[in-house]
């Protein structure tokens, strides 16, 4: 990523102290990190989520099953996507999201839903 390339985020005198916190949607428990990759995976894992809260309230007359299903399957390659991303986390920075097994789950899920 550009940002671990131009800059060091941590907690000595020469680096960024910007701490990211992640609320795993499982447990509940606080994940917090300072690298940037880990808040670009957040991140990525919220669009996923807003793409399959937006499919399961649409209103399904016309095309609206249509689009329904697209954005599941938009959320479900956002997921299959985030499981290949996962391995660059240190283990400190994961959560039970972002584990390969519940982010394959998950991307399933949404393609058995569209």
């Amino acid at each position: 990523m550009l940002l671990n390339k131009y800059f060091t985020f941590g907690t000595s005198s020469m680096q960024i102290p910007v701490k990211f916190i992640w609320n795993d949607s499982f447990s509940g428990e606080q994940v917090k990190s300072f690298s940037p990759v880990f808040d670009a995976m957040s991140s990525k894992y919220n669009v996923g989520v807003c793409l399959a809260r937006i499919s399961c309230y649409m209103d399904l007359t016309g095309d609206g099953i249509k689009y329904a299903c697209k954005y599941m399957q938009q959320a479900a390659w956002i997921f299959e996507d985030l499981k290949k991303d996962v391995a660059s986390l240190k283990p400190g920075e994961t959560s039970s999201d972002f584990t390969a097994e519940a982010l394959g789950c998950l991307s399933s899920l949404m393609l058995a839903q569209s």
